[in-house]
């Protein structure tokens, strides 16, 4: 029951018993000499209640208590007014600015002032906690910044320590062993309450005003007795859980605070939490190892196995786990750590907080097929990110590390990978989620790398095994290639080259073990890419021609299986487009107009890809010649088909037009035993011109196939001169920058390939010479001529040097080709380099030439 004291404003004791709404009567109180409340313990009578709360009526000597009627606290915090007018971040600044020394009872102005600034703090974090949706909560979480920094921690603990000695020494109870609460410990509640759970759920905080008033009630209350627990400094902090005299709670109240100011301060912005303050990272670390043995030494071995720790427990392990994660990675003191106990425990610790129940033993089934819904533990684990390279470098050696660790490690990041933004995917965007993951990985690309391999070869495993990949897996898969891909483009330089050759081959036989499904060919797509990253090209080689030639992996077989399935289904698609071009129906029905099937052209496509890389790596023999011509002339069937029908899909003609082309110079290199050619020339050419010419990937692929054919193809003059026209109208507007965008690039590349192009068309010895003649008097060659002498003489921007540096060599040759009696200069063509590019969200291979 509650008696009277004379403490001053802003303070009050307890000793057993306190409701949490005795807070908000503290900040709300009155000035010097009005009653603030203490909770004794309850009468010696065991039938007398806690809960009555009264308002006192006068002095009694002789220790009996004189109230009204029974009012709750409840009732009187309703009645009482906010009155204040400051911001928050106006109340964290006149904190700051107070000097501590005239912090006193008689200072009135001063009181007054921190009393305003308490009642906006506790009034934030109260609004906070009662968000009704996730557009307010990202408003006001936007003011937290100036709570969660150690300079601003330091200074409530400085104020929290003078109010205890007012209170207490103003009362008379300096010494005693009751307990006294001031409004900071009702900060530190409201902060540990909201806080941990704002800041790592998928959705917006739980409003508390939906709980129970009495639940709310009375966890604030339990709350509040662990904060009363604290030291007096901030520097002592640690001392709170490394210790046995405190309670569990107050520990990990002194855990919550520390997790705020060193993880989600971070998170929102704040520098140099590690630089600041007087503690320091070796100190917490004794205080949180400590710690780590005291929770070692009360757990139970079969909690792990039952996962069946409180919510509360494994919001603490997590919370610790992540502490010490980022302390250690600041702490310089001991480069050279060796703790095996400590890393004992704290992968303990994780795996009671991320158990699976319904799957205690880790088969790579189940590391690829990672939670999907994770509870507020598991969100610190997962979306602390540093806690996941921390573990990278830790456990990186598989010679001090059992592989139990090294398989829950993986399945630790396969759930990062998945939840990394699980709403950006890869129909969605990634450059959100690849900006975070290239952070991680740069803190430890090495360990990344292992990790990173070790996930593919489990993924090869589950393949092998005639299985198939959840949607959760195929999701993993993909954003790993991409995550490698990454980490060749921009930091090859920390990887060994051993694990580079490693995740190449790796991802050749990944791709040929993925089937057709679509979620399948988005990983497909995403390995082509990873493999032409410039840093593979000195190894792609000898990896493709290794897996290939495996004769337990049979490369070669696997590819045969896709192509011979793929050329099926070609032929029945081409079998619907030319029913429907003759009208003809199906089953007493027209054939579908829409009869391309788009994931089959995403099928075709890639296996048209595949081969393109194998020929252009110089990989012979790659399927039985048969097969492999069969599927080509299928291919060339069927888009022929969709054009005659109107439906011919550019993103088919490209693929297919580079690998006929290189086709073609196997076969001119005396490489008919791997192919046979039943492809028509000169289709192929009046196929190309079917595109536009403003199409600058279909006219670069014609381009490829020119050069290729030229000099062997009995080509007719009509269709030299469509050619002729073709190219043209494609050069002069990048000549004169009238593409824009993705295109503007594109043109940068494919600029030297169509004056290559061009140059070819009038070198073939039969191309006649009053072609020549009527080509070198143009206005179209006149006007190149100009264009080209400028960009010799002088460039005027970015572009014109990018455009003169690609474009002027050989349009220089060009245009001495063009002049009548110089058709026998001869250009030598280097090997065209082989790109991968993305334009329009659309992954393409494109073969260019950048010299000659």
């Amino acid at each position: 029951m509650p008696i009277p004291f004379s403490g001053g404003p802003l303070a009050y004791l307890a000793t057993t018993s306190l409701d949490a709404d005795f807070a908000l009567l503290l900040i709300m109180g009155a000035k010097k000499g009005d009653l603030a409340f203490q909770v004794t313990s309850h009468s010696d009578s065991e039938t007398e209640s806690e809960s009555e709360f009264g308002t006192y009526t006068g002095d009694r000597q002789d220790g009996a208590l004189g109230f009204l009627e029974a009012t709750s606290p409840l009732d009187i915090v309703s009645n009482m007014p906010f009155r204040t007018s400051m911001t928050v971040e106006q109340a964290c600044m006149t904190l700051m600015s107070v000097d501590i020394a005239l912090v006193t009872v008689e200072n009135v102005e001063i009181m007054e002032n921190i009393r305003s600034c308490s009642q906006s703090i506790i009034a934030y974090f109260n609004r906070l906690a009662s968000c009704d949706t996730a557009h307010e909560e990202a408003h006001i979480v936007g003011y937290l910044h100036s709570f969660l920094n150690v300079s601003f921690m330091e200074r409530l603990f400085d104020l929290r320590s003078v109010f205890h000695d007012i209170a207490a020494n103003n009362n008379g109870l300096a010494g005693s062993n009751r307990v006294v609460v001031c409004w900071v410990d009702t900060v530190f509640t409201k902060l540990g309450s909201v806080l941990p759970n704002l800041f790592f759920a998928t959705g917006h905080i739980h409003p508390s005003h939906l709980e129970s008033p009495l639940l709310v009630a009375h966890r604030e209350q339990s709350l509040l007795f662990a904060a009363a627990q604290l030291p007096r400094e901030w520097r002592l902090l640690g001392t709170t859980f490394s210790s046995t005299d405190h309670s569990p709670a107050a520990s990990r109240t002194a855990v919550v605070l520390l997790f705020c100011v060193y993880v989600i301060g971070p998170r929102l912005g704040t520098t140099n939490v590690w630089n600041v303050g007087s503690l320091r990272p070796p100190d917490l670390l004794r205080s949180l190892q400590s710690y780590l043995y005291r929770i070692d030494s009360e757990l139970d071995q079969s909690s792990i196995a039952d996962a069946r720790c409180s919510e509360t427990e494994k919001m603490t392990y997590a919370m610790v786990v992540a502490l010490f994660a980022s302390c250690d990675a600041h702490d310089c003191s001991d480069p050279l750590k060796f703790r095996p106990h400590i890393q004992a425990i704290i992968s303990k610790l994780m795996k009671i907080t991320m158990q699976s129940v319904d799957a205690p033993r880790l088969t790579p089934r189940h590391i690829l097929r990672p939670l999907t819904k994770l509870d507020p533990a598991q969100q610190i684990l997962v979306y602390c990110d540093f806690v996941l390279s921390w573990c990278w470098q830790q456990w990186d050696d598989e010679d001090t590390v059992d592989y139990e660790l090294i398989d829950y490690m993986s399945y630790q990041t396969s759930i990062w990978l998945y939840h990394v933004t699980q709403d950006s995917g890869p129909l969605k965007g990634d450059q959100h989620w690849i900006n975070l993951v290239r952070t991680v990985t740069s803190r430890c690309t090495p360990s990344a790398a292992c990790v990173i391999s070790r996930l593919l070869h489990y993924t090869i495993a589950i393949h092998e095994s005639q299985s198939t990949l959840s949607t959760e897996g195929l999701d993993v898969s993909y954003k790993l290639v991409r995550l490698a891909t990454q980490l060749f483009h921009e930091r090859s330089h920390e990887v060994a080259t051993e694990q580079i050759i490693v995740i190449c081959q790796t991802f050749v036989s990944l791709y040929l073990l993925l089937k057709d499904a679509p979620g399948e060919t988005i990983v497909k797509d995403a390995l082509i890419e990873g493999l032409l990253m410039p840093v593979t090209h000195d190894h792609l080689a000898s990896v493709l021609k290794s897996v290939m030639s495996d004769a337990r992996f049979n490369g070669s077989l696997k590819l045969e299986e896709v192509l011979i399935r793929l050329n099926k289904c070609v032929h029945e698609n081409c079998g619907l487009l030319i029913r429907f071009h003759l009208g003809v129906t199906s089953r007493g029905m027209r054939a579908d107009p829409c009869a391309f099937d788009t994931n089959l052209i995403t099928c075709v496509r890639q296996a048209l890809h595949f081969v393109v890389i194998m020929w252009h790596f110089q990989v012979t023999k790659i399927a039985h010649r048969h097969i492999l011509s069969s599927f080509l002339k299928g291919v060339v069937t069927w888009v022929s088909s969709g054009t005659s029908a109107g439906m011919c899909p550019s993103v088919l003609l490209c693929p297919l037009v580079t690998a006929l082309s290189l086709a073609e110079r196997h076969c001119a290199n005396n490489h008919a035993e791997e192919i046979y050619k039943l492809w028509d020339t000169q289709h192929i050419w009046e196929l190309c011109l079917s595109s536009e010419p403003t199409d600058l990937l279909a006219t670069a692929t014609f381009a490829l196939y020119i050069t290729a054919t030229a000099n062997d193809f009995a080509c007719p003059e009509d269709l030299l001169i469509d050619s002729w026209d073709h190219m043209q109208e494609a050069l002069l507007p990048i000549l004169q920058r009238r593409f824009l965008g993705d295109e503007e690039s594109l043109g940068l590349l494919v600029c030297p390939s169509i004056c290559c192009a061009l140059i070819a068309l009038l070198q073939r010895p039969s191309t006649p010479a009053w072609l020549v003649a009527a080509l070198a008097s143009s206005p179209w060659t006149q006007n190149v001529h100009h264009l080209v002498k400028k960009l010799a003489v002088e460039s005027q921007n970015e572009y014109e040097t990018t455009l003169s540096a690609q474009i002027l060599p050989v349009a220089l040759r060009l245009l001495e080709a063009v002049k009548p009696h110089s058709r026998q200069t001869t250009v030598n063509l280097s090997t065209p380099k082989l790109l991968a590019c993305r334009i329009s969200s659309t992954f393409h291979l494109l073969l260019v030439h950048e010299d000659v």
